[in-house]
């Protein structure tokens, strides 16, 4: 018994150690990060968007909406894959909304990656949840079970586009030809991110991280988008009671 104790005691000092190192080494990252890196950029918006609140760097519950969609909402605390970065927040009447950037660690430096996310959020809208995104091979079929949803008569947008949703109906219903024509009036918008819509809120995220004037534009897209969404989730409500 004495000598496993002696073999097995160097073996947890070395774990421990290094645990303790790996924890360092993150808490260093982020410390450089928050305190030294990306200045330029945080000048750029705090300067474009004077009228909005700025926070270079903040905790997820600072962004209002994004508790809606869990694995973001999860995975931004301090420790998890993401982190939030150069916050803009602000209302414009009913909506509540947020563009910042969103720093993926990718399980490395060398792999981490950052774009733009934008959340919306519509107190007491009760949307029809989906999700939108480019239709991949890889989606096509999940776990053996088609998850896309085809909207009749638009061939196009429907292979253009991966939508599913846990009400088949309720969302083949709300993609009706205004929705859809949205859509494609701004479609270069929407083939370079991904749409996600839950509850009251809706998160759209950019392949790439974008400038003011771009973060503008899309905030723009998404104004006219989630009135329209709230106006159309209310209509099929009143249809399906």
């Amino acid at each position: 018994m004495i000598d496993l104790m002696n073999f097995l005691w160097p073996v947890l000092l070395a774990v421990v150690g290094m645990l303790l190192l790996w924890l360092f080494l993150n808490w260093l990252g982020l410390y450089i990060r928050q305190n030294f890196l990306g200045k330029a950029r945080a000048r750029e918006l705090s300067a474009g968007f004077p009228d909005e609140a700025f926070h270079a760097f903040a905790s997820n519950d600072e962004v209002v909406g994004l508790i809606d969609f869990p694995y973001v909402y999860k995975e931004s605390r301090w420790g998890g894959r993401l982190e939030i970065y150069n916050l803009i927040a602000g209302r414009d009447e009913a909506i509540e909304y947020s563009a910042f950037d969103l720093r993926s660690s990718g399980g490395s430096e060398r792999t981490a990656s950052t774009r733009s996310v934008f959340v919306l959020q519509m107190a007491d809208s009760d949307l029809i949840s989906f999700e939108l995104g480019l239709e991949s091979f890889g989606m096509a079929v999940l776990w053996g079970e088609d998850t896309d949803i085809d909207i009749e008569n638009e061939f196009v947008f429907s292979k253009t586009y991966h939508l599913s949703g846990p009400e088949r109906e309720r969302i083949s219903l709300l993609f009706d030809s205004e929705l859809v024509g949205f859509i494609k009036a701004h479609m270069l918008f929407f083939n370079a991110g991904s749409l996600t819509v839950n509850n009251d809120s809706l998160m759209y995220g950019a392949s790439q991280r974008h400038d003011a004037e771009g973060i503008r534009e899309s905030l723009s897209i998404l104004f006219k988008l989630m009135a329209l969404l709230s106006d159309k989730s209310k209509q099929i409500v009143t249809i399906t009671l």
